[in-house]
């Protein structure tokens, strides 16, 4: 700023700086870069960082910044901007790992349990080995204390049959897209729609364009030069990205990483509750559920 580095973290928040949660240093980075006749790029400074911090802590990311950004983050500062870094949510479950249907567990980055509005450095860890070892042990007490069939089994095979008739019916599609192409253009409406600061209008502009490019490209359309997997998944990656604005509309409020220009500001009578996205079959419905004050497990 005014020809000289301007360090606003640490400026508008002394005591933590850049060591902010990762939704506000987001946010502050994105107004920066968005302010009227602003620069455009935002560095990150490490060059006051021990020597030995960065070729023993810090090694693989000194490579990557080296590799890929040509900048070396030992001696000079390297471009930053806000990205997707992790999902806070996933599959519902209980506090002992359970999903709605019996028999099938879920632990771990894909699973709803440990965030909250944002996510906790740690939780990819607590999730994985603490979440996992609940979800073993909740598998076992379980089958140890089945007395018949749970409908796993039925529910498993009849699951297997849709996939296969519905892999069938895509092979006979008439629709050729690339399936990388119908993916790279999803990843452009969600990342405009659902920035670090979201509008209800750009919401709608992004369900919109979402329920049009499944009409347009995604149904019964069969790319010959992926797998099976990519093309049966795409349906599923488009309404999952559906279930993401649904969620981010039908919450009208601002909230950690959640960030809404026309609702500034937080409502905990309203929304301080889990968002739940469920899928019958036809349509995506949204709605919210308390958080309890404490679980036991």
């Amino acid at each position: 700023r005014d020809g000289a580095p301007w360090y606003f973290m640490e400026e508008k928040y002394p005591e933590l700086g850049n060591l902010m949660p990762r939704d506000v240093v987001s946010r502050e980075i994105w107004q920066i870069m968005n302010a009227p006749g602003a620069a455009q790029t935002v560095f990150l400074d490490m060059t006051h960082l021990p020597h030995d911090v960065m070729e023993r802590r810090l090694a693989d990311l000194v490579e990557d910044c080296i590799t890929y950004l040509h900048a070396d983050p030992r001696i000079e500062p390297v471009p930053v901007s806000p990205g997707v870094h992790y999902f806070m949510g996933g599959i519902q479950v209980d506090e002992r790992h359970r999903t709605v249907f019996p028999g099938l567990y879920a632990a771990g980055e894909c699973c709803c349990q440990y965030h909250g509005a944002n996510r906790l450095g740690g939780n990819s860890t607590l999730g994985a080995v603490y979440g996992g070892g609940v979800a073993a042990e909740s598998a076992l007490l379980d089958n140890a204390c089945r007395s018949g069939d749970n409908g796993f089994e039925r529910y498993s095979k009849r699951t297997l049959e849709g996939i296969l008739q519905r892999l069938a019916e895509l092979r006979t599609g008439c629709r050729h897209f690339p399936v990388p192409g119908i993916s790279a253009e999803l990843s452009r409406i969600l990342l405009d729609s659902l920035g670090i600061i979201r509008s209800g209008s750009q919401l709608e502009t992004g369900i919109s364009a979402v329920d049009r490019l499944m009409n347009e490209k995604v149904g019964n359309n069969y790319d010959p030069s992926c797998g099976p997997y990519e093309n049966l998944n795409m349906e599923s990656l488009c309404l999952l990205g559906k279930a993401l604005l649904l969620s981010a509309y039908n919450r009208k409020e601002s909230r950690g990483a959640h960030t809404r220009s026309d609702y500034p500001g937080r409502n905990d009578a309203m929304y301080k509750k889990y968002s739940v996205a469920r899928f019958n079959g036809k349509e995506i419905t949204i709605r919210f559920e308390v958080v309890p004050e404490e679980r036991y497990v």
